[in-house]
């Protein structure tokens, strides 16, 4: 059986996400070339984006969380570090910005089960929703 992907294409942006059926963002692309024909036919260039960086950025970031929140349990770490995976690289670059410089203070929710890197209550904050 074939391997399927499912693609996100932001209006706008040259990039796009791909994702499996749960959600995680499995590999990022950016956009080439994105062209219809004479015949209607769409002509979409992609080149996959070199993840290390980002890799090393959410393992970053969760390490800080950790250190804030005074978490150390692994399978914290284990459940942040999935749930950061569904984040995008603007997302992930924005979080580690704010939380590895220490612009937004974070506080836990919930039993630990919602991250708030900023205020909370204004749009530029950022919540982690860790699954259960």
């Amino acid at each position: 059986m074939p391997r399927t992907e499912t693609f996100t294409l932001y209006k706008k942006r040259k990039e796009a996400l791909a994702t499996t059926r749960i959600g995680h963002i499995e590999k990022e692309y950016d956009l080439i070339t994105d062209e219809v024909d004479e015949n209607g036919v769409r002509v979409i260039r992609m080149k996959p984006k070199v993840s290390t960086e980002l890799a090393k950025l959410r393992n970053e970031l969760a390490d800080k969380i950790m250190e804030k929140l005074d978490e150390t349990g692994k399978m914290f770490r284990k459940l942040l570090l999935d749930t950061l995976n569904d984040y995008g690289e603007a997302s992930i670059r924005r979080m580690h910005r704010r939380v590895v410089l220490g612009i937004a203070p974070i506080k836990a929710t919930k039993g630990c089960f919602e991250i708030i890197i900023g205020d909370g209550r204004k749009k530029s904050s950022d919540t982690i929703r860790i699954r259960e």
